[in-house]
């Protein structure tokens, strides 16, 4: 039968006052208190995180809590590039609707079917956005590519045509 482990670290000759109680037959005298020395498992122990009894754990990125925070990212720059796409098919339309209404308004209307395929391109590709943003980390990337592109695209254009229209360049 081989050596038997100590579980709690403490070995009886510690808990002695001196060694001459060693073979005495002598109980401790007080197992309340602490040893004067540690066993050698304490002495190199090193020291691990919190979660290291946890052995099934999720590590950042398997769990999908970067995922998350990507997703919730690339959801709001798409939200924002769709907006930003309706904000200039909306004014294009609004646009044409009160031309329509007008004597005299076949030149803004003119104007306004030549910039409703940019705003019509820019919509879709914020759909696309939108839908690539639903996927995993790798779509949620492209979304944002995506949904900036298209985002700062639209505002360009929903400017450009303001001041065109407004400067009476149609």
């Amino acid at each position: 039968m081989g050596r038997m482990l100590n579980p709690s670290g403490w070995y009886r000759m510690a808990c002695r006052l001196s060694s001459r109680d060693l073979n005495r037959g002598a109980p401790i005298r007080f197992p309340a208190r602490l040893p004067f020395r540690l066993s050698k498992k304490f002495l190199y122990a090193a020291s691990q995180s919190r979660m290291a009894w946890w052995p099934n754990r999720p590590r950042l990125g398997e769990d999908g809590h970067m995922g998350t925070i990507i997703d919730v990212i690339a959801f709001v720059v798409t939200l924002l590039a769709l907006l930003a796409a309706l904000g200039h098919a909306g004014y294009l339309t609004l646009l044409s609707t009160a031309a329509r209404k007008r004597p005299g308004g076949q030149p803004a209307i003119k104007f306004a079917r030549k910039r409703a395929p940019v705003a019509g391109t820019a919509l879709g590709l914020g759909l696309l956005a939108v839908l690539l943003s639903t996927g995993g980390v790798v779509p949620d990337v492209f979304a944002i590519l995506l949904g900036g592109g298209v985002g700062l695209g639209s505002t360009h254009a929903l400017r450009s045509t303001q001041q065109d229209f407004r400067g009476g360049r149609y």
